[in-house]
């Protein structure tokens, strides 16, 4: 019995993996599907981080550098979204006004690298 449900199982699956290796298209699209889905994600995760970070709230921009975008090297698809958090990062905390003024200044450099983008 257990034989013959391995047997339809693994039919099932080889003609799946078969289809989906011969119907390029579909394996395409699924592929941009998720690709634009990952992208999107983060890039929101990234503007959430920014906004924080304008108010004053560095921790979730800290957060997002530590843990999810630690891996990020050169070529990733996120890291122009990493550079800007780490641009913001490096220009609020070498600058040498006040907290409050250099967060604003942060504002407006976030602002010129996003148009300039």
């Amino acid at each position: 019995m257990y034989q013959c449900v391995f047997l339809f199982s693994a039919s099932a699956f080889s003609i799946l993996l078969l289809s989906a290796f011969t119907n390029e298209s579909q394996l395409n699209e699924f592929g941009y599907t998720y690709l634009d889905n990952y992208v999107s994600h983060n890039r929101k995760l990234v503007d959430s981080a920014l906004d924080q970070l304008e108010s004053g709230h560095t921790q979730k921009s800290l957060d997002l550098l530590q843990k999810q975008f630690a891996d990020i090297q050169k070529g990733d698809r996120l890291y122009p979204d990493k550079g800007t958090l780490l641009k913001i990062w490096w220009h609020i905390y070498t600058s040498s006004k006040t907290e409050t003024g250099s967060i604003g200044q942060g504002c407006l450099y976030r602002k010129r690298l996003q148009s300039s983008l």
